[in-house]
């Protein structure tokens, strides 16, 4: 079945017209005029990720694997593995999210602290890594030029290069605002 209890924005529409999402340890392709599934099935354990690359042909998927989760970046045409991403992450994959120019993958991990990491998916290269912190986080987007944002439970993080190095800085919600759950950024 599809899995709504601890994920978002999982179900879009391919370049092609197809619905995509996530499903157990697969990914489905679903195209309504032929009445015909397609499935993705790379994973080893439950995805609880899902992202959907600007130009609407590629999808990236992370599961929930104890110890070693991977981020699996495929071709919704094809269904052929571009890319895994492992390594970094511990518990599983929570969030993930792609650059505008889609070069690049946000990742935001289960673990106790929340860990981010931006990968430039193509050559599998770590570009940063950092905590978010112990409150959940529930979204994460790329903003203008190198920032990242993340928001959750009592929340709001932007991510911001300042020359080689990546600074967090906290959201202000202003003497007025109340400090609240922020559960999406687009």
């Amino acid at each position: 079945g599809y899995r709504a209890e601890d994920c978002k924005s999982n179900v879009r529409y391919t370049a092609s017209g197809e619905m995509v999402w996530h499903a157990s340890r697969l990914g489905v392709l679903y195209n309504a005029m032929e009445h015909r599934q397609r499935f993705f099935m790379n994973h080893q354990y439950d995805v609880t990720a899902f992202a959907m690359h600007p130009g609407k042909r590629i999808v990236a998927t992370g599961d929930a694997a104890r110890g070693r989760p991977a981020v699996c970046v495929w071709d919704t045409e094809t269904l052929a593995p571009l890319a895994t991403l492992t390594g970094f992450h511990t518990q599983s994959v929570e969030q993930l999210a792609f650059s505008a120019d889609g070069a690049r993958i946000a990742c935001v991990g289960g673990d106790p602290n929340h860990s981010v990491s931006i990968y430039s998916w193509e050559t599998r290269q770590l570009i940063f890594s950092g905590t978010c912190g112990e409150r959940k986080v529930l979204d994460c987007c790329f903003g203008e030029a190198d920032t990242l944002v993340t928001c959750g439970v009592n929340h709001i993080h932007f991510w911001v290069k300042e020359g080689v190095h990546v600074v967090k800085r906290r959201g202000v919600f202003g003497q007025t605002g109340k400090v609240q759950a922020l559960t999406c950024l687009t």
